[in-house]
């Protein structure tokens, strides 16, 4: 009876998701006009922040509440395989509503692929720090910090830097009627409640999440990296089908698929941020030398 219960919360929680995932599409096409930026720049930025947060809370209570820095890790790397998949859901979504026969990757806007060159070439460098740790037993950090960490951050500052740079635009198509009327409505704290749900019940779902693997008796290694991965992923599951069925709806499925693969992709550059904020919360030493060289297979499954 509790099992159902909480297959029941899950269920709750997908749906509180996929609801506040239109409203925020929504917010996110006027951000893009108030901000004169792209809509693929807001999937990336705003809504891939926002997606990303339950992996980043579920990493940060891993390493400090439960001690176990594979779960963050597992769960970072995890996640990401599973947002490249949601691509293959997008282009089934895309083809099923008829407006289309081209495919998905098809229309994205060109930084796209540097944004995933970006993500890879730091997911090399996490991939080679694991595989020194692990094979030759080097540490090497600051403060119990590793430098790796140090790197991580430096990159992610200077990639955003060139993705917000040329991936700036003049939104030519809102006019300043459209954009008084912008001011008047509240946008950011719609914005943010929007926001508000989905972290808040991306995390609920990744709780219950854990209480049902307790429950059905499933190991740790399959929690932590495959089903905390899926339940930290929904999130972008829902937002960007959400945000893909409001461009289709409003007849601009082209705005629509940029949102949504702005969303996936961002989450997974932002994703490896994690690691180093976890880092710098596991105070029992360098996360990486305290994690299993398994998760080097995670990684090259998302190459």
């Amino acid at each position: 009876m509790f099992l159902l219960f909480l297959w029941i919360q899950f269920f709750i929680c997908a749906g509180l998701i996929f609801i506040s995932g239109e409203k925020i599409a929504l917010c996110a096409d006027k951000i893009s006009k108030r901000l004169s930026i792209s809509v693929g720049l807001v999937g990336f930025l705003f809504l891939a922040i926002v997606t990303s947060l339950p992996e980043l809370i579920v990493g940060i209570a891993s390493v400090t509440t439960v001690d176990v820095p594979d779960f963050a890790v597992g769960d970072a790397f995890g996640s990401m395989f599973f947002n490249l998949l949601i691509i293959g859901m997008l282009e089934f979504q895309l083809q099923q509503s008829k407006k289309t026969s081209l495919p998905i990757l098809s229309s994205v806007e060109k930084t796209n692929i540097f944004i995933i060159l970006a993500t890879n070439f730091m997911l090399l460098i996490c991939a080679a720090s694991i595989f020194l740790r692990k094979q030759y037993g080097l540490t090497f950090g600051f403060l119990n910090i590793g430098y790796e960490s140090f790197v991580l951050v430096f990159l992610c500052v200077f990639f955003s830097k060139k993705i917000f740079t040329s991936q700036k635009d003049i939104c030519k198509d809102a006019d300043i009627e459209e954009n008084e009327d912008l001011k008047k409505d509240h946008l950011w704290l719609k914005f943010a409640v929007a926001a508000a749900v989905i972290v808040i019940s991306g995390f609920w779902l990744a709780n219950v999440g854990e209480k049902i693997v307790s429950l059905t008796g499933w190991s740790k290694t399959i929690f932590g990296t495959i089903f905390l991965a899926i339940a930290t992923s929904l999130p972008e599951v829902f937002v960007a089908g959400a945000v893909l069925k409001w461009g289709i709806k409003k007849g601009r499925p082209a705005a629509g698929i940029n949102m949504a693969v702005g969303n996936v992709l961002g989450s997974n550059f932002f994703d490896v941020m994690i690691i180093p904020i976890c880092d710098i919360f596991y105070r029992k030493g360098e996360i990486f030398s305290h994690v299993a060289k398994g998760n080097n297979l995670t990684i090259s499954l998302v190459f």
